[in-house]
């Protein structure tokens, strides 16, 4: 009994109901709504103003100001958040804190992992240069009117005009909230971006002897998979050239009397199937891939009327987490088909424990990925 309520002691409670212990926090122990309320809720220097006037309204102030100066979406998102560790721990003011190094740790340590559930990790150091001196100089502009009118500290030119008034904490938490989703929903986009052109060079640096002994080992992996042993309707992609290349998979099924279809682009994005015989021609797309012609030879087939489809994509997870080309095509056509009928295959390059980049309700989740290593599953 007695350890179950010194356990408690280390357990903090949130706004939002969540209950952990501040020092072993992870990513989903973090909420924005946690985040939103607690700092429209404390006042800047401990009190000690002229009227209150939040941490939260600061940080508005500061993502303004980052705003007016052009900065980058991720930076003023960093802007907007370079105080949350506050709505967890409070904050100390500077001549306590400096006395107290084991404060700092927890601090630091704390706002790795906010950085982490918002994948702030992705900024480099001279984006966070811009988001403390932003810091600073908001600072500088705050205090002649919070505070003092004694200069403390010298008034840095700024180009937006902040709010230096007493605002009720509903509003700022409702205007921090509303500042976050328009950043964050930008910002996923773009950091999804950033891993696809990571991972495209990674691709782009592989030998074509590595992709050549990958392959081999891959199709083995294959070859006794029920999904490929059981398929007689398949569908592939045309690669380009840093794909995943599926010759050695179109020579197998060709060998065992498979039928192959290849995707079409849709004026709706998204994707319907033409089967591959001697009569299909193809055409180069505006995305520099081949796809088959339509014509009154070879209808068209829906998704769910094939008994696999090998997936493209350029990263996964093995939660089978997948990052596509961008255009989305597979994430609306193979919404409603079934796991069992849905495979990728990879270069063990492409295939990471967990996902480190934004994953969306409407991305398609790959049950089952194959690399030379073996094969991956969801579990």
């Amino acid at each position: 009994m007695e350890e179950r309520m010194e356990d408690k002691k280390l357990l903090m409670n949130t706004y939002t109901g969540r209950v952990f212990n501040p020092l072993e926090m992870v990513p989903d122990n973090v909420a924005i709504e946690d985040i939103a309320h607690a700092l429209s809720m404390i006042c800047r220097g401990n009190g000690h103003l002229r009227f209150f006037y939040s941490v939260g309204l600061h940080s508005i102030n500061c993502a303004q100001e980052a705003t007016a100066r052009g900065y980058q979406t991720g930076t003023v998102l960093a802007c907007l958040l370079h105080d949350a560790t506050e709505a967890y721990i409070a904050d100390l003011i500077r001549p306590v804190k400096n006395q107290l190094p084991e404060y700092e740790v927890i601090e630091n340590n704390l706002f790795e992992v906010i950085k982490e559930k918002f994948f702030l990790k992705y900024l480099d150091e001279k984006e966070w240069a811009k988001v403390w001196a932003i810091d600073h100089e908001m600072l500088s502009n705050e205090l002649p009117v919070i505070l003092t009118d004694e200069p403390i500290i010298k008034k840095a030119p700024l180009l937006s005009r902040p709010i230096l008034e007493e605002r009720s904490m509903r509003a700022v938490e409702l205007e921090f909230l509303k500042l976050f989703t328009e950043l964050f929903e930008t910002y996923q986009k773009e950091v999804k971006n950033l891993k696809r052109a990571q991972q495209k060079r990674i691709l782009e640096e592989m030998t074509p002897g590595k992709r050549r002994a990958e392959e081999k080992r891959v199709i083995e992996w294959l070859k006794g998979m029920p999904q490929w042993i059981e398929a007689k309707t398949i569908a592939v992609t045309m690669p380009m050239r840093i794909e995943f290349q599926l010759d050695l998979v179109i020579q197998e099924a060709r060998l065992l009397g498979k039928q192959l279809f290849v995707p079409v682009t849709m004026p709706d994005k998204t994707l319907v199937f033409v089967e591959w015989n001697e009569q299909t021609t193809f055409k180069r797309t505006s995305f520099g891939a081949l796809e088959p012609v339509i014509d009154s030879a070879h209808p068209l087939f829906e998704a769910k009327d094939l008994d696999l489809i090998f997936v493209p994509g350029l990263l996964y997870s093995t939660k089978g987490d997948r990052i596509g080309f961008g255009g989305g095509y597979y994430d609306r056509t193979l919404q409603k088909v079934d796991d069992y009928r849905m495979l990728s295959l990879a270069y063990t390059t492409q295939v990471t424990p967990v996902a480190d980049w934004p994953v969306f309700e409407t991305d398609i989740h790959i049950p089952t990925i194959i690399t030379s290593e073996g094969v991956v599953r969801d579990v």
